[in-house]
C-alpha cells in the first residue's frame, strides 16, 4: 500500500488484485464470551496471555508447566502495541439513579473521563476540563459511575496491573495519543524510547499510523473494535479496513481483534480480509444513496449561538438551493439535502446546521455555490459529513 493512497484507491485496488503483500493472520476475540466465563478485565485471556509469553517465553511457559517461577527470565526484545481507539480514561459519567450525564455545557456533549493527577472531566471538542462532580446535579445522588468503552489511559492501568501481578517490573508501558504527547518532540521521545532494543508496550491511538513504514511491531492488538465502526458516517466501515490495514504495515507475527458483536458485519468481513464482498455491498449502497464514487459532495455549515437562528437560516439556504436546481434544471445533476443539525449540534457556544450538495457529474457545482452566502462554510470532498 502507498502513503498516498485514499482508502477507496486502496479498496479498489485490492478488489482488482494488486495488493499482493503478505499480510498477518487476523483473529477476533468475543469479548462477550469472556465475560461469561467470569473474565471481566479490559483485556481477553488470549490477549494477556500473549503479552506475557511475548515477554518472557521460558517463564510463561515455565509458569503454565507448574504453576510457579522454576525458569530465570530472559532477555527478549519484542515489541507490542495495543491500539485503543479512545484516548483519555473511560467513557462518560453516568447517574445510576437518574440516568443522567454530566455534559459540557458549552458543546452539550457527555464529558469523557480523563487521568491528570486525579481523574476529571473533559470535553473533547472544547477542551474544557471539570472536576468530578460527588453528586448527580440532576437528583442529588451519589451513585455516579464511569461508562462506555476504556481509553488509551485506563488499558496503561490495566495493563500495569497485569504485570504487577506476575511480578514484571522492567518492561516499560508507554502511552502515545494527543493527552500524552502535546508536541512533535514529545512524539518523538515516546517513539525513540519504545524502539529502544528491550522488550515494551506501545497502547496508542491513530498518531502511530505516520510511523507504520519505519518501525515494525511483533504483535498488534486492537482493543474494542466496536469503538471504530459507531460514527454514522458513511465512510465508517471503509475507514475500519483502511485502519486495519494501516496496522498491518507494521508487519506484525499476528493481529488480535477485541470485540463485543463479532457478528458485525465490518468487523467479520475485516477480519476475515474479505475485501471484495465488502467492496461489493458498499459499492452498491453508496450508489443507491448516491454517494462517492457517484457523486461528489459538498457540506455547507452554518454555525451561530442561537439555536433558532442556526436552524433558520438553514431551512432557508435549503430551499432557495432547491429553487435554484429546479429553475436550472439541473435535478438530474445535484442532489441538496434538507438542512440538519450537525452530529455535534452544539459546539463551543456555536449551534451547527449542515446541507450537503451531492453533484452527479462529479464536477464542483459553482453555478448553485454562488447562492450560498458568505458566512457559510462551504467544504468540497469534506473527510465526514457528521
Amino acid at each position: 500500500m502507498d502513503k498516498t493512497s485514499s482508502p477507496t484507491e486502496f479498496l479498489g485496488r485490492l478488489k482488482h488484485g494488486q495488493e499482493t503483500t503478505p499480510r498477518p493472520p487476523i483473529k477476533t476475540i468475543n469479548m462477550v464470551s469472556e465475560i461469561k466465563s467470569g473474565n471481566f478485565s479490559l483485556l481477553s485471556r488470549e490477549l494477556k496471555n500473549k503479552i506475557l509469553s511475548l515477554i518472557n517465553p521460558t517463564e510463561f511457559l515455565g509458569r503454565l508447566k507448574h504453576d510457579q517461577e522454576t525458569t530465570p527470565r530472559t532477555s527478549q526484545n519484542k515489541k507490542i502495541l495495543i491500539f485503543s481507539p479512545r484516548r483519555g480514561h473511560s467513557g462518560i459519567l453516568v447517574c445510576q439513579n437518574c440516568g443522567f450525564t454530566a455534559k459540557c455545557p458549552k458543546c452539550e456533549v457527555a464529558y469523557r473521563i480523563h487521568r491528570a493527577e486525579d481523574l476529571v472531566l473533559m470535553c473533547h471538542h472544547c477542551g474544557g476540563t471539570h472536576k468530578i462532580p460527588d453528586h448527580c446535579s440532576n437528583c442529588n445522588s451519589s451513585k455516579l459511575k464511569p461508562t462506555g468503552p476504556a481509553g488509551s489511559q485506563k488499558i496503561y492501568e490495566e495493563i500495569r496491573r497485569i504485570l504487577y501481578q506476575n511480578q514484571i517490573a522492567d518492561v516499560p508501558i508507554l502511552i502515545l495519543d494527543s493527552d500524552v504527547t502535546a508536541n512533535p518532540t514529545e512524539e518523538e521521545e515516546v517513539i525513540s524510547e519504545i524502539f529502544k532494543p528491550k522488550t515494551s508496550i506501545l497502547i496508542t491511538t491513530q498518531m502511530i499510523f505516520s510511523y507504520r513504514y519505519d518501525h515494525n511491531f511483533d504483535f498488534v492488538a486492537i482493543m474494542n473494535a466496536d469503538s471504530l465502526v459507531q460514527s454514522p458516517d458513511f465512510k465508517t466501515e471503509e475507514r475500519l479496513f483502511y485502519q486495519l490495514e494501516k496496522l498491518c504495515d507494521f508487519n506484525p507475527e499476528q493481529v488480535l481483534i477485541q470485540t463485543y458483536n463479532p457478528e458485525n458485519q465490518a468487523i467479520l468481513m475485516a477480519s476475515r480480509r474479505n475485501y471484495k464482498d465488502f467492496y461489493e455491498k458498499e459499492l452498491a449502497i453508496r450508489q443507491t444513496l448516491s454517494y462517492p464514487p457517484f457523486s461528489r459532495l459538498i457540506k455547507l455549515t452554518f454555525r451561530h449561538p442561537n439555536r433558532e437562528v442556526a436552524s433558520r437560516e438553514a431551512r432557508i439556504l435549503a430551499g432557495k438551493l432547491k429553487m435554484a436546481v429546479i429553475q436550472l434544471k439541473l435535478s438530474d445533476k445535484i442532489k441538496i439535502t434538507d438542512s440538519a443539525p450537525g452530529y455535534t449540534e452544539k459546539e463551543r457556544g456555536l449551534y451547527t446546521y449542515n446541507i450537503i450538495i451531492k453533484s452527479l457529474t462529479g464536477q464542483t457545482p459553482r453555478e448553485i455555490l454562488k447562492y450560498v452566502p458568505s458566512r457559510w462554510l462551504i467544504d468540497v470532498d469534506p473527510r465526514t459529513l457528521l
